[in-house]
């Protein structure tokens, strides 16, 4: 168990070093580039939020009925799924920057957007489990962009933090990348494993951005068959 004075030392110099780094190199708005906060004000407003008509289970634009087509088909193992805004414009260059660019910082920023966006969706869940990274891009990266954002959103839910509940059992191709909804089911198939931590009763499974919901379903899937209750899914952002 950790030592709470330790980790209260350590807690401590991370945020001195954080506001040493922000005297020495302002911060910069990921879409304009001007100094001053993360994402400013004006690139704030011009991010399109993902709002309805959806579907109510995966969240895909859908104006017919509640559920869309292809979950009426094919039922995802989530419940529902949501997601704060487009992937497009400044909510894209946020993404980017924190997965590709090392701005873990903008990580609170992200969850504290996802938290005032969907104010009024709060599944029941128990716990918080972010999508794994593969260790190899962890490694290289540095962290896992998911996994912050979700300890961002613990502490803003008053839930536990699960990162351990899932592992990622083999590395798998970008989903943008794969040409359609078949390629990106292949590329997950069998890609997540259960991790070395159960989680009981609702869960809520997290991740930066979702295409066609394929990852989460297959993690979903794990999650279901390791013990967990309904799962529910959440993304800062949706490829539409």
């Amino acid at each position: 168990m950790p030592d709470p004075a330790r980790t209260g030392i350590v807690t401590i110099g991370v945020r001195f070093w954080e506001r040493a780094l922000d005297v020495v190199f302002p911060q910069r708005c990921v879409g304009c580039n001007e100094f001053g906060n993360l994402i400013c004000e004006k690139c704030a407003r011009t991010m399109a939020p993902a709002a309805p008509p959806r579907c109510d289970v995966c969240w895909t634009p859908w104006n017919q009925w509640r559920v869309c087509r292809d979950c009426r088909t094919r039922r995802p193992a989530f419940q529902q799924m949501r997601a704060a805004f487009v992937y497009e414009g400044v909510t894209r260059d946020a993404v980017i920057a924190l997965k590709f660019s090392g701005l873990s910082s903008i990580a609170p920023l992200m969850a504290g957007l996802i938290d005032e966006r969907l104010s009024d969706w709060r599944p029941p869940v128990k716990a918080i489990v972010p999508v794994p990274l593969a260790a190899g891009r962890k490694r290289s990266r540095g962290y896992d962009q998911a996994e912050m954002i979700a300890t961002e959103l613990s502490k803003r839910w008053g839930l536990p933090c699960e990162p351990r509940a899932l592992r990622r059992a083999r590395g798998t191709e970008p989903q943008v990348d794969q040409v359609d909804e078949s390629a990106r089911r292949r590329n997950v198939k069998d890609a997540f494993s259960p991790g070395s931590r159960g989680v009981e009763g609702g869960v809520l499974l997290v991740d930066d951005v979702v295409t066609t919901g394929s990852t989460l379903d297959a993690c979903a899937n794990v999650l279901m068959q390791s013990g967990s209750g309904a799962v529910f899914a959440l993304a800062f952002a949706r490829e539409d």
